[in-house]
């Protein structure tokens, strides 16, 4: 028997509309895993409204009020490998709930592509999985780096003006002439939520293992 691929990527279309931003988004997850250094993932990519994603953010967070991205870490304690449970980012299990309605909002908005804000809120969500967080300025810095690292590594153009982005020549890093960036250098990439599930509390995942 083939041993399963160490990334298992599903979406789920509670909202329709972006079926067709599929191939990129698994390779932005893909690629956000790789650069730390994941070695397995199970990871559920929910595409939901404005009115879902608010539902899920009083219940899980207490905050009444829509955003762009939640984020679910279901990994809970797994029997792995010594190598593997050295650094708990080498097996990640959740899932990144994001508003197809606030994207197509912000995309208008800021006039850059719709695929290209989705493919920001993946991308936070799933480092927030791997353990990264943006809680003070320093830590979202450093986030920001990585996420304008994966994401010009797909072909979309710099998230934030003036960050660098560690590997990459300044070149790379810096806003092409004509490409507005999706963000500046101050501003955080929305009122993203992290949750840590019980394992008795299976509510954030009816939407991807019903």
């Amino acid at each position: 028997m083939d041993d399963p691929p160490p990334y298992q990527i599903t979406f789920t279309h509670v909202k329709s509309g972006a079926a067709e931003c599929e191939a990129t988004l698994r390779r932005i997850v893909e690629t956000a895993l790789a650069g730390q250094e994941t070695r397995h993932a199970i990871i559920n990519i929910a595409i939901v409204d404005d009115v879902e994603i608010a539902r899920l953010n009083q219940k899980h967070l207490h905050l009444a009020r829509s955003t762009d991205v939640l984020s679910f870490d279901l990994s809970g304690d797994h029997d792995t490998d010594s190598d593997a449970s050295d650094d708990p980012r080498r097996r990640v299990e959740g899932q990144v709930v994001v508003s197809i309605e606030t994207a197509r909002r912000e995309a208008n908005r800021r006039q850059h592509s719709f695929e290209a804000e989705l493919a920001l809120y993946v991308v936070h969500g799933v480092l927030h999985l791997t353990g990264l967080d943006d809680a003070t300025p320093r830590q979202a810095k450093r986030m920001h780096a990585i996420e304008e690292q994966v994401l010009i590594s797909e072909g979309f153009p710099a998230v934030f003006y003036g960050e660098g982005v560690a590997g990459l020549p300044a070149s790379k890093s810096a806003t092409k002439p004509g490409v507005k960036p999706l963000r500046n250098e101050h501003e955080r990439s929305g009122q993203t939520g992290h949750v840590r599930c019980r394992e008795d509390d299976p509510s954030a995942m009816r939407h991807g293992r019903e």
